[in-house]
């Protein structure tokens, strides 16, 4: 792991491989650097990549700082981080779900810096229809996640489990009983208050729906069948609007589809970035 200053933080990353291809990585809401599947990692070294992950601010190792949260203000800071560590060509740019809106906001503002783009479980913001209301199951573990009482009183096991079940379908963790022992569990522990900060950034964020066709980079779009965090109808929309974008969508696959079919998964980003 690596640190470096970044205005108002610090700014936890690691960089895997050493190749002329760079790929950014920006994780979604609550997660780490060390929250990628691991084989997705491998697999995009073994391709000649470069793979660059990062702590958004407040999360992991990284520090809170100073300034407000908010989709631009991460936007913001992993440009800043990118000057930082010298990269100054174009590379590619992969944000999974809260990380694929601070992905489009960098393609929005910051063309220049983007070879291609993958947005992985992303929304236009239309309604702020993040969460499936009418699933009640999916909104009582939202509900346990952001009731500070309950969440502090919960062990890490505890969390990582009702957080792995917004990623994966009920009928899917019966029968694949054995998965946590894949899933990775991080050692940094979530932090409400931050968890809760993400979360308004999220319900402040303009959306894009009315700019995302401004977007002219390769791009593509990936969700699974069944996510319930972010609706495939998000991922329709943004693949009519976008120019020329792929659409994938992985039958049978949840929120967490790159955990539940890494191998799938790895040689469709692959494909693209090819």
């Amino acid at each position: 792991m690596n640190i470096v200053k970044v205005n108002d933080i610090n700014i936890a990353y690691k960089i895997y491989g050493n190749e002329n291809n760079t790929i950014l990585l920006i994780a979604g809401s609550g997660q780490t650097k060390n929250a990628w599947e691991p084989s997705f990692i491998k697999n995009l070294v073994a391709s000649n990549n470069t793979v660059i992950v990062f702590d958004n601010r407040g999360i992991g190792d990284t520090t809170i700082g100073t300034k407000p949260f908010s989709i631009k203000q991460f936007a913001n800071d992993t440009i800043e981080l990118l000057e930082k560590l010298g990269i100054n060509k174009k590379i590619d740019v992969l944000g999974f779900s809260l990380g694929s809106l601070i992905a489009q906001e960098i393609a929005l503002n910051h063309p220049e810096k983007i070879r291609k783009l993958i947005l992985y479980g992303s929304t236009d913001g239309v309604g702020k229809d993040a969460a499936a209301v009418s699933d009640k199951k999916i909104m009582n573990i939202f509900y346990t996640l952001r009731n500070q009482e309950i969440f502090k009183n919960m062990s890490i096991e505890e969390i990582n489990k009702n957080i792995s079940l917004l990623y994966f379908q009920e009928d899917w963790i019966k029968n694949n009983s054995e998965y946590l022992k894949n899933f990775p569990v991080t050692r940094e522990t979530l932090d409400y208050e931050i968890f809760k900060l993400q979360g308004e950034a999220y319900m402040n964020w303009n959306g894009s729906y009315n700019i995302i066709n401004n977007i002219r980079i390769p791009t593509l779009i990936i969700v699974g069948t069944d996510d319930a965090v972010t609706l495939p109808i998000n991922s329709v929309r943004l693949a009519q609007k976008i120019q020329g974008a792929w659409l994938i969508q992985i039958k049978d696959a949840g929120h967490g589809l790159m955990y539940q079919y890494p191998i799938k998964f790895s040689k469709i980003i692959q494909l693209f970035l090819d």
